[in-house]
């Protein structure tokens, strides 16, 4: 479940293990997520951490990005202490605000860390005696994928999972999604490792 980028569907791990009922598939699917989250809960992310906001839900008339109605916030941080990802924390929160950012960052991120950003106001409340915000500001989407490729990539994994796997209202799975998804980023030898938010 936390090897594939585009996630799991509960039918297909039905189908893999031959398993008769989707029911207990269901539920094993489910107690094992909850597992992978419970491991990784207090892991904290150290050293150079690459963070955005992110807007998810299905396409609606109106505004993009930033002030999207209808749509789930979620704020995202990737720790990339060389030139790849390691670890990865996902929130989900009622508004991108200071306050819900300073509230993530003591949940999710240890002392002394360096965070880069992309110069959202609210991202500075890291700035603090462990930590040091480093905002730059990106301009267009494109410019801040190359800027912060590890959190725009993980951003674009969960996204693909979304549509691949779940098939539903985003609002109403969410929870389900972070701990699923956790936070798949691959390690120096390959290997995924997960860490919930």
């Amino acid at each position: 479940m936390g090897r594939q980028k585009s996630g799991a569907s509960m039918l297909s791990l039905q189908r893999i293990l031959e398993i008769r009922t989707y029911k207990t598939v269901w539920v094993m699917g489910h107690k094992i997520r909850k597992a992978m989250a419970a491991r990784d809960a207090d892991y904290k992310l150290a050293g150079l951490i690459e963070l955005d906001d992110t807007y998810v839900g299905g396409p609606k008339p109106g505004k993009r990005g930033r002030g999207a109605a209808g749509k789930s916030k979620v704020v995202v941080a990737v720790e990339t202490p060389g030139d790849k990802p390691r670890f990865a924390a996902m929130r989900q929160v009622p508004r991108v605000s200071g306050d819900e950012i300073k509230a993530m960052a003591q949940a999710c991120l240890g002392a002394e860390v360096v965070a880069r950003t992309d110069g959202w106001q609210a991202y500075r409340v890291l700035n603090s005696e462990s930590s040091f915000h480093a905002p730059t500001v990106t301009g267009s989407g494109k410019n801040a994928v190359r800027l912060f490729p590890w959190v725009h990539t993980l951003i674009a994994n969960v996204k693909g999972n979304i549509r691949g796997v779940y098939h539903a209202s985003v609002t109403s799975t969410c929870p389900v999604i972070w701990r699923n998804f956790a936070t798949a980023s691959i390690d120096a030898s390959g290997n995924p490792k997960c860490l919930t938010g």
